[in-house]
């Protein structure tokens, strides 16, 4: 072991040699994590103008961009590929809950109730904390009754869209697609039985 000092123990007695040296070892960790991926809105795509761009875009990237190998040349279509989504698709918004509604109003309600519920639990007064709650609850039910005329208005578009297609193939398809779009998380679960 060249440039590492060695020690023999003169002191120890015995049919072996104790060898005591230094030696440094740069161990590497693996850690497996979580791959994050990237959700991006490929709704946008139907659009005859957000494809248009989007094409547009991956052209550059990939006419700009050079590969000595198939692996470098596969890695420069996919970072083009995402580049060209983060800027024309945008990424879809995820959030904890599954029921989540892109609604302002709602956004308010929801905001509202955090704030008195910080206000409950910062307060000592018993009385006070009462009517906290019980505004909290016409709040929350306001919130949930509003989700869920938002979410029937959805499911009545759905519905109309599906019935205006004239081929029966064709309803199939939209219906299996707004069914899988609607879903949280869509792999590995099975297709529920569609009544037209």
């Amino acid at each position: 072991m060249p440039g590492y000092p060695i020690h023999f123990l003169s002191f120890y007695t015995g049919d072996h040699r104790l060898v005591m040296a230094k030696y440094n070892i740069n161990w590497q960790r693996k850690t497996p994590g979580k791959v994050k991926t990237r959700k991006y809105d490929v709704d946008k795509l139907q659009l005859p103008e957000y494809r248009a761009k989007y094409q547009q875009r991956v052209k550059e990237l990939l006419l700009n961009s050079e590969a000595r190998n198939e692996q470098e040349s596969w890695d420069n279509i996919t970072e083009a590929c995402h580049k060209a989504s983060d800027e024309i698709l945008g990424r879809i918004k995820t959030s904890r809950n599954s029921k989540a509604v892109d609604n302002e109003d709602v956004k308010k309600m929801s905001e509202e109730q955090k704030k008195i519920r910080m206000d409950i639990n910062a307060t000592a007064d018993i009385e006070k904390r009462k009517q906290l709650q019980i505004r909290r609850n016409k709040i929350m039910k306001d919130m949930g009754m509003k989700i869920k005329e938002i979410e029937e208005k959805k499911i009545i578009e759905n519905m109309e869209e599906i019935e205006n297609s004239k081929e029966d193939s064709t309803r199939m398809y939209k219906a299996i697609k707004i069914q899988q779009r609607n879903r949280p998380n869509s792999r590995g679960a099975k297709l529920k039985k569609v009544h037209y």
